[in-house]
């Protein structure tokens, strides 16, 4: 994987999540979703056996991946599953967090490239993801890294 060193922070590290970071990403999915509910306007909790219970499918299934920076500390996390259905293969991205006070230092970006180097390797074509849109920046952030709006997803209350 990917080795090199951080901007101001020391080493910099990308790889894949093992079972013993998954006390760093409670807290990170914690933090993850308390943005996710002001985003939403809308509290937003997951137990701490869901938590687990979504950490260890990750880590367990060779079609998801999670991908952490680490500076003997997680400080960030891309989640994402490989789709495929009759037509194509492609890649999806599940979820993305980088911590206050890492973020716009090029951490995501760097998720995404280590990403895009796995899906590549997997024969994947195109890599897709959901954001919401009031969230505009990572709307932002999504098309200054070259994804382009396909199609729309709309939601019915019922």
């Amino acid at each position: 994987m990917l080795n090199e060193e951080g901007v101001g922070f020391g080493k910099m590290e990308i790889r894949k999540a093992k079972k013993e970071d998954l006390k760093d990403y409670l807290k990170l999915k914690k933090e993850s979703l308390e943005d996710y509910s002001k985003l939403v306007n809308k509290e937003i909790k997951a137990s701490v056996k869901k938590i687990k219970k979504e950490f260890n499918d990750f880590i367990s299934s060779k079609n998801k991946f999670i991908l952490i920076i680490s500076d003997k500390e997680i400080i960030g996390y891309i989640t994402s599953t490989l789709k495929k259905n009759i037509y194509q293969k492609y890649g999806y991205i599940d979820d993305i967090f980088i911590r206050k006070g890492f973020r716009k230092k090029g951490y995501a970006k760097l998720l995404l490239k280590e990403l895009t180097k796995i899906m590549k390797s997997k024969g994947v074509k195109n890599i897709r993801l959901g954001v919401r849109k009031n969230n505009r920046k990572a709307v932002h952030f999504y098309k200054k890294n070259n994804f382009k709006m396909i199609h729309y997803e709309m939601e019915k209350k019922i």
